[in-house]
């Protein structure tokens, strides 16, 4: 019988690895303090930058990677026009796409030949190591020129980069963060809900996090079990739907393929349609209101 916490996709972290993206995500003690003697650095222009939405997991092996590729493909279909940012060294994600992983400031194209979508794939920048200073602006320069003309920014982040998460994080994102039916699903919660503690400012608006239930079969009475007891816990921080458990995902991804291509008709492909709807339903940049008679003359 397949463990209910397994993973459905492949991953070459070594057991060092695994134990460390497990650990508990620990900041510099000096990270979330301004230095006395510098100016507070301006926040980043919300027009600057599409809406972000970053996949991530306290502890990772949540199938976020698949998650982040599915739900970009999803999205692509839907008319948006998407860049996704990969934050793991393992470069599984340019994998779901059956493509060399991008040079680091470059932009690779991954939407199949014909399919008329525009999905677009970058290594994330280097992450400066000056939170809160001229890092972070740095940072903000190389993420918005990635970010020209896009719809929507999507990030797999990884737990492994707290200086990175940082940064990103002061662009206030839609934090979508899944967890798979066990108990440890609420351990998740209370470490997500603390780091979200660890890096907010009073000058900054909150990042908001959501929770999506992956891996879930509803003929499990323990799945259901620990839906409810989330809904209880989360009410609406635990999104209305579900990825639903199957072998599609991972036959997508041996085949470097994303289930919208490989079973468009499918559960999986339905289940990342519906909650890419969700998102551009509720987390969209409004549209620019047209200039007055007055502004175009001047």
């Amino acid at each position: 019988m397949e463990p209910w916490n397994s993973s459905p996709y492949p991953s070459s972290r070594s057991a060092a690895d695994a134990d460390a993206l497990n650990s508990p995500i620990q900041f510099p003690a000096a990270l979330p303090l301004e230095p006395e003697d510098r100016e507070p650095v301006a926040q980043p222009d919300p027009d600057r930058f599409p809406p972000v939405l970053v996949v991530f997991s306290s502890s990772g092996g949540a199938g976020e990677t698949g998650i982040v590729a599915n739900l970009s493909r999803a999205l692509a279909a839907q008319g948006e026009d998407v860049l996704l940012l990969d934050a793991f060294l393992e470069n599984n994600l340019a994998r779901c796409f059956g493509v060399e992983p991008p040079v680091l400031g470059a932009v690779t194209l991954v939407s199949r030949p014909g399919s008329g979508v525009r999905l677009r794939l970058a290594q994330t920048p280097v992450a400066r190591h000056d939170p809160g200073g001229d890092g972070d602006v740095l940072f903000l320069d190389e993420l918005a020129a990635l970010a020209t003309d896009c719809d929507r920014i999507l990030i797999d982040l990884s737990t492994a980069s707290p200086l990175l998460i940082w940064q990103i994080f002061r662009l206030s994102p839609l934090l979508l963060v899944p967890i798979m039916p066990g108990w440890n699903a609420v351990l998740s919660v209370s470490l997500i809900h603390r780091l979200l503690r660890q890096v907010s400012r009073p000058d900054r608006l909150p990042v908001q996090p959501k929770f999506l239930l992956t891996q879930f079969d509803p003929e499990i009475s323990f799945h259901r079990t620990v839906r409810d007891e989330l809904r209880s816990r989360l009410g609406v921080g635990l999104l209305p739907l579900a990825l639903h458990r199957g072998p599609a995902l991972d036959e997508a991804f041996d085949l470097g393929m994303t289930v919208l291509d490989a079973c468009p008709d499918g559960r999986a492909s339905q289940d990342f349609l519906a909650l890419a709807g969700w998102i551009r339903t509720h987390y969209h940049r409004p549209p620019r209101e047209a200039p007055c008679a007055a502004e175009q003359a001047s």
